[in-house]
């Protein structure tokens, strides 16, 4: 186990490079923290990106670019964006969509919901992107209806989306999980999740589940049958911060009391059970081995440790 140390008051984002070599963490502080990342190699004072970006998500692309959704320090910038960046050379590319936006990236396919306010009202656009050396690439589009709100995403590993939003009419929240097409993002099938708590995505690399991290449970959908319940994953009184799948096809979830359970995704029974004392978990990743596994977590820590 190893934990590196990052100025900054909690840690809700982290990410493995494609080939495992660089982590990087990101999160809130009083003066934006930006992007922390450490070599694995030689992990002693982290390279710091971004400063004054409050960091709410990370991924990086096949090509090792890291994409990283943020809060702008200017007063200028409405509620945030994406930008991808080569770690290597930082001159960040901003992706300039209005409003507040969640993405999700899978090899060079960069999925998003943007939410911005119009004079008819809010205004939920999802579409996918290839993303290239220069830019991007728009691939396909769709403006969703109703009083729609920020959702979140995930690619599958055949070029799918998964796409989970919410709108209300001045009544109860109701959420809608869509699977669109990979080349034109229609829609393949529309379920309605149990819950009623907008949370992350999480696919299985392999393809075959789905996780809605709802915060109090997880629903695990199998994806050849998505009208088939989800399996709910109960924490408790304890809420999830965190999920993301082995190799194996095993999940493994984070908790807001200082572990990280490892689950069979067909029953949600728990295999194993990794306790931290550097404090609560605010972010997971999984090492693209499946060997190693990092969190996040409020005092602003990465912890490193092995999954054997």
């Amino acid at each position: 186990m190893l934990t590196l140390a990052a100025p900054v008051r909690r840690l809700d984002a982290v990410a493995f490079s494609p080939d495992g070599r660089e982590l990087a963490a990101g999160g809130s502080a009083p003066d934006g923290p930006g992007v922390h990342l450490w070599d694995r190699g030689s992990p002693t004072t982290p390279r710091r990106l971004l400063d004054g970006y409050t960091i709410h998500a990370l991924g990086y692309a096949a090509d090792g670019r890291l994409v990283v959704g943020a809060a702008f320090p200017t007063a200028e910038a409405l509620g945030g964006g994406v930008l991808v960046l080569d770690p290597r050379a930082p001159a960040g590319r901003l992706d300039p969509l209005p409003g507040r936006v969640q993405f999700a990236v899978a090899g060079d396919r960069l999925l998003t919901t943007t939410v911005g306010r119009t004079a008819a009202g809010w205004r939920q656009v999802v579409g996918c992107r290839r993303l290239l050396a220069d830019g991007f690439r728009p691939l396909w589009g769709t403006t969703l209806e109703g009083d729609a709100m920020p959702g979140w995403q995930a690619l599958l590993p055949d070029g799918r989306a998964a796409v989970l939003t919410w709108d209300f009419d001045g009544g109860p929240i109701r959420l809608t999980l869509t699977l669109r097409a990979a080349d034109d993002g229609r829609e393949l099938a529309a379920v309605t999740p149990p819950a009623r708590t907008v949370g992350p995505l999480v696919a299985d690399p392999a393809g075959e589940w789905l996780v809605h991290n709802a915060g109090g449970s997880l629903y695990v959908w199998r994806l050849a049958d998505l009208q088939a319940p989800p399996v709910k994953i109960t924490f408790g009184k304890k809420h999830c911060t965190g999920a993301g799948f082995l190799p194996s096809g095993q999940l493994l979830a984070a908790g807001n009391d200082g572990t990280v359970r490892r689950l069979d995704p067909a029953t949600g029974a728990t295999a194993a059970t990794y306790a931290f004392t550097a404090g609560r978990v605010r972010s997971l990743a999984v090492a693209p081995d499946g060997v190693t596994a990092a969190v996040g977590t409020d005092r602003g820590a990465v912890v490193v440790f092995d999954l054997d």
